[in-house]
């Protein structure tokens, strides 16, 4: 609770500023740094739209985010990898297009003295003058803060809340609230199956190692809750498809047909217990296999030709992950 008053304080006092500063200054001026600072977002969007794709395809084909990022970490841009690269070259190239124009046209604003030609006859007094700056002056500052907002507004942050001025910030652009709610979605599901694991998530998920016998253990302590149960962990099948998660259900980093044969073994098992279904194991092999985990895994000779044989011939694969699996 503290954290979000702090923000809530932040993000006033901010307001407050641009308040003092705005009413300091003739409303004309205040509209003319608003209209060059909307007119800077919506052409460098269009720069660095027109040329994200260019740029990209210069990249590596296999350039992915997820070669950078601690396993740990994988969780963050598991939802959206595909996009990751481009979105990061989008921004870049929207900073720099962004600080060249605003700064270009700023100048000249100020040199040419803009704001003089902005309603020469409409006629204020200096309190309806100073008024009117300070709401342009708020705009102003609301692109600004806006954007922190939308970072803070990430479900695993949880900095923000119903009822707290971030959330009105949120809400009170329509636009952005539903953009914000679509892309963090992936991520309240995930807020959701970690509020129900509890402090017992640690023991399940140590270490980035899946431990499945600690999944039993806690289905028992709830057997009621069984397919919930399941469900929540299903949710976490593509933060645990990473090479470390999966190469701690084998002994070794190097596995051949007999530690294949052990590890499907401890999965039917698992399976006939109703700790994990069917389902949930093709689940997180299709995720494996999405994200590339597995044809690495195979490309770098960790699972042998005779290990995947065993795993294809064990009859537990679904027909679209054996079909995958036969053309690695």
């Amino acid at each position: 609770m503290i954290k979000i008053l702090v923000v809530d304080l932040i993000i006033f006092i901010v307001f407050c500023i641009a308040s003092i500063v705005g009413y300091q200054r003739s409303y004309r001026i205040s509209l003319v740094n608003l209209v060059i600072h909307l007119f800077s977002i919506f052409l460098s969007a269009l720069v660095a739209g027109a040329l994200v794709n260019k740029v990209v395809s210069y990249l590596p084909k296999k350039l992915k985010v997820s070669l950078f990022v601690p396993d740990s970490f994988y969780y963050l841009i598991e939802p959206y990898e595909e996009n990751i690269i481009p979105f990061i070259v989008f921004f870049i190239l929207f900073v720099v297009a962004f600080v060249i124009i605003k700064s270009v046209v700023y100048v000249f604003s100020v040199n040419y003295k803009w704001h003089q030609y902005f309603f020469p006859s409409a006629k204020f007094n200096r309190i309806g003058d100073g008024l009117l700056s300070v709401l342009l002056s708020i705009l102003n500052a609301y692109t600004y803060v806006i954007v922190i907002v939308i970072i803070l507004a990430f479900p695993l942050f949880d900095f923000v809340k119903p009822y707290s001025l971030s959330n009105l910030l949120l809400k009170v652009n329509p636009y952005v609230s539903h953009l914000v709610e679509e892309f963090y979605q992936p991520y309240e599901d995930v807020k959701k199956s970690i509020d129900l694991f509890g402090n017992e998530l640690d023991d399940l998920f140590a270490n980035n190692k899946v431990n499945l016998n600690q999944l039993e253990q806690f289905i028992k302590k709830h057997p009621n809750q069984r397919q919930e149960i399941q469900a929540a962990f299903k949710e976490f099948l593509p933060f645990m498809a990473t090479t470390s998660a999966y190469l701690s259900f084998f002994l070794d980093n190097k596995i051949d047909a007999h530690e294949m044969e052990a590890y499907l073994t401890s999965m039917k098992t698992y399976i006939d217990h109703n700790v994990i279904t069917l389902e949930i194991f093709n689940s997180y092999y299709k995720e494996l296999i999405r994200n590339g985990t597995y044809d690495r895994l195979i490309e770098d000779e960790v699972i042998s030709d005779e290990a995947l044989k065993t795993l294809i011939n064990s009859g537990m694969l679904n027909d679209d992950n054996l079909k995958k699996l036969k053309n690695m």
